[in-house]
């Protein structure tokens, strides 16, 4: 959201960020100075169940 910001982009917006874990994707809407829409997408790993 940073770089939106810093470079003025408006409109849907898909950032790609590489984490520890791999590739992920910031995406979001950007009108003004208002965010919507906002997603972290990526891979995905079941590595946990618990039962109550």
């Amino acid at each position: 959201m940073a770089v939106a910001l810093q470079a003025d982009l408006q409109g849907d917006i898909n950032i790609p960020i590489r984490v520890l874990g791999g590739q992920l994707y910031v995406s979001f809407h950007k009108d003004g100075h208002h965010f919507t829409e906002v997603f972290l997408k990526g891979p995905a790993q079941f590595v946990f169940e618990g039962i109550f």
